[in-house]
């Protein structure tokens, strides 16, 4: 069921990024509100029960509209400062709650937007424009490909040669010698990437191969943190043999805003 519930997933992903922006981008509309409700629906079940789900919810997809559409270039920069009236709504929204925990509400609500909405709506911003002299998605495609190889390798290196636990309190069953045999496999991806792409040098590419492998790294002890915290073991259960989106995306979350702006300084430079 593992097997089969991830190479649909790899299809989904590969096939809404080959069909073009809009399809890649309404795609991820839909996962991040999602995921959105699966963080929210955790904390408020467990630890908050006054957390307004559909405000958070709410919040999460006008704040990917407004970051996406402008990336896309369907609307003009100037309107992205719209979403600077998403934070003061959810404090205005607690004069009217009368809870007994706002600022805990609004820091949860406000931690969904960062962790969760902000790298999905960045994902499809790297989406080229078709005035690019390569349209082809190749820094998306290769973000994907190297967080899947890292944590592919990590895992097959792990539990073969794994001996010294790499943080036993967040993850008992990360070890130092799978999170070397991931990065070291993730550089070995981004040479691929040089090969079969075009844009970059092969230095810059396995740099931006290593940075995404430690970043994704990053992002799943994180979200072990938050599941520790939350005492569960899966986000979900929405995807057989995966559990949840959060515990499929995690790792992308946080490799995304390191290739944003890794590409970034490199369009400035």
């Amino acid at each position: 069921m593992r097997t089969i519930t991830g190479l649909v997933y790899v299809v989904v992903i590969i096939g809404s990024l080959l069909l073009g922006a809009k399809v890649f981008a309404s795609l991820f509309f839909i996962i991040n509100i999602l995921t959105l409700n699966e963080f929210l629906t955790n904390i408020k079940r467990i630890r908050l029960p006054s957390l307004n789900l559909y405000f958070g919810i709410a919040s999460g997809a006008v704040l990917y509209l407004l970051i996406t559409l402008t990336g896309l270039g369907y609307l003009p920069p100037t309107l992205l400062s719209i979403a600077l009236i998403i934070p003061l709504s959810l404090f205005a929204r607690e004069f009217f709650a009368k809870n007994q925990s706002p600022i805990t509400n609004i820091a949860i609500s406000t931690l969904g937007l960062i962790y969760i909405t902000i790298p999905f709506a960045l994902l499809v911003t790297l989406y080229p424009t078709p005035q690019s002299s390569d349209p082809f998605p190749w820094n998306i495609l290769t973000l994907f490909v190297i967080v899947w190889i890292n944590d592919t390798f990590s895992y097959l290196t792990g539990i073969t040669f794994g001996r010294n636990l790499l943080f036993k309190r967040i993850s008992p069953k990360k070890t130092w010698e799978g999170t070397i045999g991931g990065f070291l496999s993730s550089l070995a991806g981004g040479f691929v990437m040089y090969k079969v792409s075009s844009g970059y040098s092969m230095i810059l590419w396995i740099i931006l191969s290593g940075l995404i492998s430690i970043s994704a790294l990053i992002g799943d002890l994180s979200e072990s943190v938050i599941k520790r915290s939350l005492n569960i073991k899966d986000s979900g259960n929405l995807l057989p043999g995966h559990g949840g989106l959060l515990d499929r995306f995690d790792s992308l979350l946080f490799a995304t805003p390191v290739v944003y702006v890794f590409i970034t300084l490199l369009g400035k430079l």
